[in-house]
């Protein structure tokens, strides 16, 4: 039962750093206009100066911050992994290892075709406030996180509930 709450906790903990590095490679080749208008006033507080030594630090770090969120599906994990009764914990052990590093496949995959598809004709010639495809990005990374979050809960559940171990 440790073993898979550390695997969520793992989890956690790769989406974190994955976002992270994802804003950052996108400040630094693929889109920098959307940490400009959203990722640097509105989730950090300070203003975009792209001289500044430390700015894909800083879009590393509005990543990292965005991600907040996901602690709420780690303690719903959490709660559900230490209600599972040990023999099913036992039994689905390494089909719940090897779907969360799944997950983190797909996320990477996810992510990087997400960044490469990116089309920045579209912005070209547009005011940057008035162009909601800025925001592209990030809406494909919110909904593929959404989708793996949503994997991790019901692979839990069915481990919880006895279910998961007639996959393995």
């Amino acid at each position: 039962m440790l073993f898979n709450g550390l695997t969520v906790a793992g989890f956690l903990v790769f989406q974190m750093l994955e976002i992270g590095i994802t804003d950052m490679m996108e400040h630094i080749f693929v889109n920098p206009a959307v940490h400009k208008i959203h990722n640097f006033p509105d989730i950090l507080g300070i203003e975009y100066n792209p001289k500044d030594p430390w700015v894909n630090y800083y879009a590393f770090k509005s990543g990292v911050i965005c991600t907040q969120i996901l602690l709420l599906p780690l303690v719903i994990k959490l709660i559900l992994l230490a209600l599972t009764p040990k023999a099913n914990a036992r039994k689905s052990l390494r089909f719940y290892l090897q779907s969360h590093i799944i997950l983190m496949v797909f996320l990477l995959l996810a992510d990087i075709l997400v960044l490469y598809t990116y089309d920045q004709d579209k912005i070209s010639g547009v005011p940057h406030s008035l162009s909601i495809y800025i925001y592209r990005n990030h809406m494909w990374f919110y909904l593929t996180h959404t989708i793996a979050e949503i994997s991790s809960l019901v692979c839990t559940i069915l481990m919880c509930c006895g279910w998961l171990p007639w996959l393995t």
